[in-house]
């Protein structure tokens, strides 16, 4: 009963028993993933095999014995195998759709207009305690820094924030709105934001609305100032003018006035709908900030000679992160750009089972009407009609598949719906998806039919 945090357990008993029960606890832990993995595969196997052992271990011998071909037999197992296909186009084809969503998604989300220019946007994150400097000297190495990220070639504008938009960290806000809480026990409006200074705007090429920008002189101002989107106005002061209005960040405190309306621009995901956020004055004393460096050009170009600048001020200078905001863009839809790859090749294999499948189904079926096949061609019947008549019992599998499949992607489209940049039901990518689909089958109809108009009238009938 004594665990390593006991006082009674000896300290020694305690240092190795927490690394071990660990290493116990991964042991058990893939043994019993391995031991379920185990007995589904066996279990598997186990059903897979049994059913035809069960259905060959009672053979019907009546219609075996009137059929010398067992063509009811055959009719049976042909329409098992049938449904068996259907099944695994339905599925391929709900995958293939997936995939065709996500990949099309993430063609449009790079298309999508953020409010600013990504490509020509470099950042600096810096948090110069890790770097050993307190809030003086912090300041200080901002202004440097700034000066000289300035004078490089090509480069437009520069900013200093807390929070660079499309970051994987989020600054949220409690807002507090005068006849909107009543009290502290009232939860408060909660938004994203951050801390920026006066030239953030400019950098970004963020368009105003209403007001103004943020000022140098208001990070020291005695009223306090803010600027806000234009989600952020209509949301809580909708049918009026939000210029004027005030807000407190705390219960009590003191309120922040509203000087400025940004036009609405991604500040969490290229996807997402218009988002409400906060802008106050960012405070010099300071030691954590993103530096954000419009360029003329590409902004990947120019960011070695940043950091290099940044570094000259310090050669022991270490950064949070650096890139450019088309990078930040990329991370945010890496769930996409990983879902498109994953689903796209389970469909895929899942399309590649279901063409073998049919050729598997077409072929059989090809095999026992020889004999009808046969007579067919005897009676003038050419190897064209042949064909198409393989290849139809084929594509109706094929379309019956294909049609509950797509029946299933619609209804499931919801469950994708929050992370699609296009209609759950977008026609492009359900054409992309029957389109694969069909050259597939249209291949393993083909063979097998292929087969069968070859197939020699007088050695079909000899045979049977």
């Amino acid at each position: 009963g004594l665990m390593p945090s006991d006082p009674a357990l000896p300290g020694w008993i305690a240092r190795r028993w927490t690394p071990l029960a660990g290493i116990i606890r991964f042991e058990l832990n893939f043994f019993g993933a391995w031991l379920l993995a185990t007995i589904a595969a066996g279990a598997t196997g186990v059903a897979f095999g049994l059913m035809p052992a069960l259905r060959a271990s009672r053979p019907d011998l009546v219609p075996a014995l009137k059929s010398a071909d067992g063509d009811a037999g055959a009719r049976r197992g042909l329409r098992l195998r049938d449904l068996l296909v259907v099944a695994q186009v339905a599925v391929s084809i709900v995958l293939l759709i997936g995939g065709a969503l996500m990949t099309r998604s993430l063609v449009v989300a790079q298309q999508v207009d953020l409010g600013y220019d990504p490509d020509r946007l470099a950042y600096l994150a810096l948090a110069m305690e890790m770097n050993g400097y307190d809030q003086q000297r912090s300041a200080v190495f901002f202004n440097e820094a700034r000066e000289r990220l300035e004078a490089l070639p090509g480069v437009q504008a520069v900013s200093l924030m807390s929070r660079v938009p499309l970051s994987l960290n989020n600054n949220g806000f409690g807002v507090f709105i005068d006849g909107h809480q009543s009290s502290s026990t009232d939860r408060p409006y909660l938004t994203e934001g951050a801390y920026v200074d006066s030239e953030y705007f400019e950098s970004l090429e963020l368009r105003l609305i209403e007001g103004r920008a943020l000022r140098p002189e208001d990070i020291d101002a005695s009223l306090r100032v803010a600027v806000v989107t234009e989600a952020m106005a209509s949301r809580y002061w909708p049918e009026q003018s939000a210029m004027d209005q005030e807000f407190r960040t705390s219960w009590g405190g003191r309120p922040w006035r509203i000087v400025g309306v940004v036009r609405d621009y991604r500040v969490m995901t290229p996807g997402e709908a218009p988002t409400p956020y906060l802008h106050l004055p960012l405070p010099q004393a300071t030691t954590f900030g993103n530096f954000v460096v419009r360029t003329a050009g590409g902004a990947a170009l120019s960011l070695p000679r940043m950091e290099g600048e940044l570094r000259a001020l310090d050669a022991d200078l270490v950064f949070l992160d650096t890139g450019t905001m088309r990078q930040l863009a990329d991370v945010r839809l890496f769930p996409i750009r990983a879902a498109a790859w994953l689903i796209g090749a389970f469909g895929l294999l899942a399309l590649l089972l279901a063409g073998v499948g049919l050729y598997g189904v077409i072929g059989y079926s090809v095999s026992r009407r020889t004999r009808e096949i046969g007579i067919r061609m005897a009676l003038g019947a050419r190897a064209g009609n042949v064909t198409r008549l393989v290849v139809r019992q084929g594509m109706l599998l094929v379309i019956a598949g294909g049609l509950l499949g797509a029946a299933t992607a619609a209804a499931l489209g919801s469950v994708l719906s929050s992370v699609l940049f296009v209609s759950p039901v977008d026609p492009a990518s359900f054409a992309l998806a029957f389109g694969v689909l069909t050259a597939v089958a249209l291949a393993a109809n083909w063979m097998p039919a292929r087969r069968a108009a070859r197939i020699d009238p007088m050695m079909a009938l000899r045979s049977e």
